[in-house]
């Protein structure tokens, strides 16, 4: 919520309670802007597209509410996710009463795998209903981190020979020791780039290195093969 952009991303769907602010009551969860409820009979806002996370293996969603401490009974501050059919599902919720009803930002988990699942219409909705606009509930930081599956192949095993991708477009920076009888093979496209201290170091005889035509080695100073 830091401009007028990342808050394009955001749409209210009910009420007009919710506020981009430079504090919820005074600060943000981060930075120096945060989605902010402050009064109204039913305030929801969810994001406007829907995001595809069926290429990923495994995404945790991370983010950071605040709720004050003047909630009376039936208000709250409520977090929902969608699943592949478009369903809402409630992932966090806060009335008055509750320990989370403490002035204080808090950061959020929820693992999407094991929870909706990995589906091709994730949304997030945040919905608040308050009565007073000296009540306030807030809504930021929000972090999908997911993992592709992918093997990382710019580091060495320690053992046996080494098969690198090349679209991995790998950037060495220390030595690595590739044993005696070992060898290197690169295939596919992209760079491979050799800076200070990066080097490939061999400590036996008669070991390759065969790198495909469409990989290009790029060797700074200090860096490339050793001994």
């Amino acid at each position: 919520f830091e401009d007028s952009v990342s808050w394009t991303y955001w749409t209210e769907t009910s009420g007009t309670g919710w506020a981009n602010v430079a504090g919820c009551p005074s600060t943000c969860g981060a930075g120096s802007r945060c989605a902010c409820a402050e009064s109204g009979a039913t305030n929801v806002m969810a994001m406007t597209s829907a995001i595809d996370l069926t290429s990923y293996v495994d995404c945790i969603l991370t983010y950071r509410t605040i709720v004050d401490s003047s909630f009376d009974a039936g208000e709250f501050l409520k977090v929902n996710v969608t699943n592949s059919g478009g369903t809402w599902t409630n992932i966090y919720s806060c009335t008055n009463g509750q320990a989370c009803e403490n002035d204080a930002w808090t950061t959020q988990t929820y693992n999407i795998t094991s929870g909706v699942g990995l589906n091709n219409n994730f949304k997030m909705q945040v919905a608040s209903i308050l009565n007073d606009a000296n009540e306030e509930g807030g809504f930021d930081n929000v972090t999908i981190t997911c993992n592709n599956g992918l093997t990382d192949t710019c580091t060495y095993g320690g053992s046996g020979n080494w098969a690198i991708t090349c679209s991995d477009n790998c950037i060495f920076t220390t030595s690595q020791v590739i044993s005696g009888g070992n060898n290197i093979t690169a295939t596919g496209s992209g760079t491979l780039t050799f800076n200070n201290n990066g080097k490939w170091v061999f400590t036996g005889t008669n070991q390759q290195v065969v790198v495909n035509s469409g990989c290009t080695l790029v060797i700074n100073s200090g860096g490339g093969f050793g001994v």
